[in-house]
Order: structure tokens, then C-alpha cells, then sequence
């Protein structure tokens, strides 16, 4: 009987019901953008190798940038939406919370997603610091097959909603680069927005990174503009760089055992340790990311 009741219903509702879950993919969540866990999880401190520590600092560092643009999208993800059509989702006044240097922060979040769920979605929200507060456009995205992306005003939201401090602007784009093997790549960029971005992330599932942007990963502690790409497991991990120091661009790969400790490096041809000791053969697939 419930069978036959379901069945019965109209079937512009019951499309748009089964459509929900596609308009609801294509919105920034902190189960589709997030740090690499391994990362998150792996030794760190002055011991520690500086590749590795590096990866650690960046994966740590996109806890800040992502706050808002996934704080938004779960509240929107755990709402029903308030317009059901043929082609189109909107929320009105849903509250939303994240952490700002450990402080529990809300704020209120409309949005629209409009298209076709079998070929692209665009989707918008804008937020406000209490219900009533004039909203605000916060970011803005697509998806088109099984890309998606943001981009998403720190700054401009940081002043909307009145946390922070937050500077500058993120392009997002997110991806499954094999079942179950999901992307994430971050760029940042001074405000307003600049061809040339700051620094760039790309994560690979829980294990891997790719950075470009200003690295301190060379046995000097010298800090030089470069790209980085890391893979780290639970018996240690590899990273394969290049930076521009003042002498000319310097190529760098490490290695290191579980406990974080470098047991190889090799510095523009200098190397240091056993290269056989190395847990990974290479960084391929987290450097051609980059």
C-alpha cells in the first residue's frame, strides 16, 4: 500500500525529490573539501623533516580558508530547501556555525542552485551576521561533469558576517580523480583579485599535497617562493620540490621514516643518507597535480 501511495504522487514531486541529492552535490561541504587526515595526524615539530613539515603547516593552514565557504555549505546540505521546482533549490535563513581561532562562530546563509542535474549547476549564497541583517553575496560556483567550483570572497565575507580577520579571495575546484580518491585545489589571492595567485593547495585523498607558494623546506630553514608535492602514510612519506633561491632554481627530494625524521635528501645533486630507505618510490601522481 505505501508502494502504491508513493507511486501515485505527482510526478513533477517526485522527480524534483530524486533530484535534490544532485543540487545538493554540488555544494562546497566539509565531506568533499578538507585537509589530508594522514597529514593532519603526522609528527610534527623542528625535528621533523621541513618538506614534511611544511605539508603539515599547509594542511593545517586550509582549516582557516575553508571555514566559512564549508560552514555554509553543511548547514544549506542539512536543511530542506524552502523552493522545490523543476531546475531550482532555494534556501532562505538558515543558520550556519564554524570555529574562528577555536571560537564557535554563527551566522545566517541563503541560496539558490538552478540547472539542469544531468548537465550543469550553478549555484550562489549569500550570508548575514543575524536574521535580520541585510544579506550579503558570500560565493559563488558551478558543476559540470563531476567538476565543481567556487569562488568565494574571504574578505568581503569576513565584513559581512564580522569574523575573522579574513583577507583576500579563494578559487575552489573539487573532483573525484578515481573512485573514491577526491581532489580539492585552493588558490588564494590578494584582494582584489589577481591573475597570479599567492599560494596554491592541492590536496590528494588523506595522504597527499601539493603546495605552491613561499617554502621553507631546504636544510638552511631559508624560506624561497617554489612547489612542493608531499605524500605521507603512517610508515613515512616523500616530497619532490623546486624553489628559486637566490642562486638559481634548486630541485629537492626527501625522505622520511614514520617518526617524521628526514633518512634521505638530495639538494640540487647533494644528497644526504640512504636513498633505499625511503618507505615511497616517487610523488608522482601529487606532482602532476600541481
Amino acid at each position: 500500500m505505501i508502494v502504491l501511495l508513493a507511486a501515485c504522487g505527482d510526478p513533477l514531486s517526485n522527480a524534483a525529490l530524486l533530484e535534490d541529492d544532485a543540487f545538493l552535490a554540488v555544494l562546497p561541504t566539509s565531506d568533499r573539501l578538507f585537509a589530508p587526515g594522514d597529514l593532519l595526524a603526522a609528527p610534527s615539530g623542528i625535528e621533523v623533516d621541513p618538506a614534511l613539515r611544511a605539508a603539515v603547516d599547509a594542511a593545517y593552514g586550509l582549516a582557516p580558508v575553508l571555514v566559512l565557504v564549508t560552514g555554509s555549505g553543511d548547514a544549506l546540505r542539512a536543511t530542506t530547501p524552502d523552493v522545490r521546482e523543476a531546475g531550482l533549490r532555494q534556501w532562505f535563513e538558515v543558520p550556519a556555525v564554524g570555529l574562528f581561532d577555536g571560537v564557535l562562530t554563527s551566522w545566517w546563509v541563503n541560496a539558490t542552485v538552478a540547472g539542469d542535474p544531468d548537465a550543469a549547476l550553478a549555484w550562489s549564497i549569500d550570508g548575514a551576521p543575524d536574521r535580520e541583517a541585510p544579506y550579503a553575496l558570500l560565493g559563488a560556483g558551478s558543476a559540470e561533469a563531476g567538476v565543481a567550483n567556487a569562488y568565494w570572497d574571504l574578505a568581503g565575507s569576513g565584513a559581512t558576517l564580522d569574523v575573522g580577520p579574513l583577507t583576500g579571495v579563494v578559487a575552489i575546484g573539487w573532483w573525484e580523480q578515481s573512485p573514491g580518491l577526491p581532489v580539492t585545489s585552493v588558490s588564494y589571492y590578494s584582494a582584489p583579485y589577481d591573475a597570479v595567485p599567492l599560494a596554491r593547495w592541492v590536496t590528494w585523498g588523506d595522504s597527499g599535497v601539493a603546495i605552491q607558494g613561499w617554502l621553507a623546506v631546504t636544510e638552511d630553514g631559508a624560506t624561497w617562493p617554489g612547489q612542493l608535492a608531499v605524500a605521507h602514510g603512517a610508515t613515512g612519506g616523500r616530497a619532490l620540490g623546486v624553489v628559486d633561491t637566490d642562486a638559481g632554481e634548486l630541485i629537492i627530494e626527501r625522505c622520511w621514516g614514520p617518526t617524521g625524521v628526514t633518512t634521505w635528501s638530495d639538494e640540487g645533486g647533494v644528497e644526504t643518507g640512504d636513498p633505499s630507505t625511503c618507505v615511497l618510490s616517487d610523488v608522482a601522481p601529487v606532482a602532476d597535480l600541481l
